[in-house]
């Protein structure tokens, strides 16, 4: 969204992560391995993961008594906590959505992609403010 390409690259996710959450979760989850885990779930098949990286990422459900913290790295497993890291993503979202709001190429992007109907869609459902 901020490269004037639009392309989603594997190094540029990996420098997102890196500088916005890097800190955070320094020698327990890189870029790299963040982003192996995000193609794997989303558009890759799920082996993907076993063949680039030599360590599983995994959730652990809320709630679920277990006695992982918000990270922990066993057994080539590297446990992240559900509700932790949604928040710590979120967060940094936010944060580089400041950084970039009203800037070129982002606005150009965002307006390709997502549209805000104040007034809802016609036809669909009207008068709720969505976005499409």
């Amino acid at each position: 969204m901020e490269y004037t390409d639009g392309i989603a690259k594997s190094d540029r996710y990996e420098l997102w992560f890196n500088t916005r959450l890097g800190q955070k979760y320094q020698d327990q989850l890189t870029g790299k391995q963040c982003y192996q885990f995000r193609c794997s779930m989303l558009q890759e098949e799920p082996m993907l993961r076993l063949r680039l990286s030599s360590e599983r990422v995994v959730f652990v459900i809320p709630g679920s008594g277990s006695c992982v913290g918000p990270t922990m790295r066993a057994n080539r497993v590297i446990y992240l906590d559900l509700h932790t890291f949604c928040g710590d993503m979120t967060h940094a979202v936010q944060g580089w959505l400041k950084a970039v709001k009203w800037t070129e190429p982002f606005e150009t992007h965002m307006a390709r992609i997502v549209r805000v109907h104040p007034r809802g869609i016609q036809g669909a459902i009207e008068l709720v403010p969505m976005l499409a």
